[in-house]
């Protein structure tokens, strides 16, 4: 029966260092080679899910943006997409004003991935995202002078970083508006947090379905660690949380397996993929 072997990146997939072992790599691209069809979900871009992959020989579709796009993972060409309507992006503008919150905007340009900020109002998180390595070659990038010129183009999702208590009244709101899906997490490798919205129909439920659809595949198992993970374990015939999960999501699990330190995702696949 053709399956489709679907993961989470971070605190799943990657270990505290941000990356896969080398064992987990030698072990997934041997399963790759002997057909076994593998693929991620996560909330990061694909630049920056392709730098923490790297060795990774996967030519599957992937998941990019909590559930918001499906991309080549070696042309990095977007399969599809889905962005804010202009009266629901309208609205989210007025939270933004109303918290005085400066997000990170991610939009296509004139058919380009785009990531806007307004220079001279970073936040210590931000600061910090844009010093990563990673953004050295990072060619989205597309500092702005004005909050309204962070949401030109076919915006798609935000992100703002700081406090956590900067973040809890916008969320109230946000609970209450059925026409967005938010995240609003702890940053897994600093003391900052991350507060991550995008449209409701964007989830890893619709777009882990719609890539096993695309692949032709019968089953889907998959593998995770966070509350984002939660609608895609719903879409699977088998879900495995991590060691290392938060309990919401090992409650609803077919099974929990080792951390993600331990390279566990890949050894239950050495173990379980015929």
């Amino acid at each position: 029966m053709k399956t489709l072997y679907i993961t989470d990146l971070d605190g799943t997939l990657l270990n505290k260092k941000k990356c896969i072992t080398e064992e987990s790599l030698d072990i997934l691209n041997r399963l790759i080679e002997k057909g076994m069809i593998f693929s991620y979900a996560t909330a990061r871009s694909i630049v920056s899910a392709s730098d923490v992959t790297k060795g990774l020989k996967n030519t599957v579709p992937v998941v990019t943006g909590n559930g918001v796009s499906i991309v080549d993972p070696q042309t990095r060409e977007l399969i599809a997409t889905m962005s804010f309507r202009q009266e629901d992006l309208a609205r989210l503008i007025a939270y933004m004003r109303k918290y005085r919150l400066y997000p990170l905007v991610h939009s296509y340009i004139i058919g380009k991935e785009k990531t806007s900020w307004v220079q001279g109002k970073e936040t210590e998180g931000l600061l910090g995202w844009l010093k990563e390595p990673v953004r050295k070659a990072d060619d989205r990038l597309n500092p702005v002078g004005s909050f309204e010129e962070l949401f030109q183009g076919q915006v798609f999702y935000m992100t703002c970083m700081g406090r956590e208590s900067d973040f809890l009244e916008i969320a109230g709101e946000l609970e209450q508006d059925s026409q967005y899906r938010y995240f609003l997490t702890k940053e897994l490798y600093d003391d900052s947090y991350w507060l991550e919205i995008m449209p409701a129909e964007a989830t890893k439920f619709k777009t882990a379905l719609k890539l096993k659809e695309m692949l032709g595949c019968e089953r889907m198992v998959c593998f995770g660690d966070g509350i984002n993970d939660m609608s895609m374990f719903e879409a699977a015939d088998e879900c495995y949380a991590m060691e290392n999960a938060v309990e919401e999501l090992k409650a609803i699990a077919t099974g929990v397996i080792g951390s993600n330190e331990e390279g566990s995702v890949a050894k239950w696949l050495e173990e379980n993929f015929f």
